[in-house]
């Protein structure tokens, strides 16, 4: 669920450079939870008239799928992008938790964990939405973004917020995944998350994790999530084996989907890897049956 989609980028950006300065994240989040749960009115001395119409539009908009998503039982995994928008966008999709996510996890927010802050980041989003008496959901991954974000950041003469390493990133990734799973294994099916990733130890680990904690992979509380046509050599035995996972479907104009698979693989330098070793597994495969 694109908030970028229902939301001019140039208003979401506003509203992200005014979080720590204006007015702080769970203050703003509360704002637009009430604005979409009971239609209070806000006023922002940062923001134009004009802004303030165009605001309460796109929110009353992105209402109507929050409660359509409620009543069908449709999940809604809210997009992060870049860091500079990532604020104003937590905000909106903390909001739609605090309107929506009274009794299950309706809405979630995706953590990108290409960056330094993810572990801190997801934490104080927990605790702003769980301190409300609301259910939680987020969507973990590594995040593909990393170029622009590190020109943006020496263009602009501030601290990189990319790990160092595809090695850390990896290791904050799975800080993240443990961080949130030993969180489930004490709260249950309030807080639900999928792991969204091509990397095969990650999700060995995950997975082991899982049932060293006592989570049962069928409550659906921790679900894994690919591509389709990406890592079906993770997919088909951790499902085998028990484990919900889901296999997104790329679709649109090929000059719109192209660019979305290639950020995908520089997300995960392991694809490339796994699809040669899944090619090699097909060959042994097609050897196996020849002989027989």
């Amino acid at each position: 669920f694109k908030i970028t989609a229902m939301m001019p980028g140039d208003l979401i950006t506003k509203i992200a450079s005014n979080i720590g300065q204006n007015i702080q994240l769970d203050e703003l989040s509360e704002i637009f939870g009430n604005f979409m749960e009971s239609g209070k009115k806000f006023r922002f001395s940062w923001l134009t008239d004009d802004e303030h119409e165009q605001l309460e539009t796109c929110l009353h908009n992105i209402k109507l799928f929050g409660e359509k998503a409620k009543s069908t039982g449709i999940t809604l995994l809210v997009d992060a992008e870049y860091t500079y928008m990532n604020p104003g966008i937590s905000a909106v999709a903390l909001g739609m938790m605090l309107a929506f996510n009274k009794e299950s996890p309706v809405v979630w927010n995706t953590y990108q964990c290409y960056l330094k802050a993810a572990l801190d980041t997801i934490s104080s989003e927990l605790n702003i939405v769980e301190s409300r008496g609301r259910c939680f959901g987020a969507k973990i991954v590594r995040g593909a973004y990393l170029e622009k974000e590190r020109k943006l950041a020496k263009e602009n003469g501030y601290p990189d917020p990319v790990n160092d390493t595809y090695e850390d990133t990896c290791a904050m990734y799975d800080r993240v995944a443990e961080h949130m799973m030993q969180h489930i294994a004490k709260v249950g099916p309030r807080c639900n998350i999928v792991l969204g990733t091509h990397n095969e130890q990650s999700v060995l680990t995950a997975a082991a994790r899982m049932l060293e904690l006592g989570i049962d992979p069928a409550q659906r509380n921790i679900v894994f999530g690919q591509i389709y046509g990406m890592a079906d050599q993770i997919s088909v035995p951790l499902s085998a084996a028990g484990f919900k996972v889901y296999k997104s479907v790329p679709y649109g104009p090929l000059g719109e989907v192209l660019p979305y698979l290639s950020r995908r693989a520089a997300e995960n330098r392991v694809v490339l890897a796994g699809a040669r070793r899944e090619l090699d597994l097909l060959k042994a495969e097609l050897r196996s049956r020849m002989k027989v």
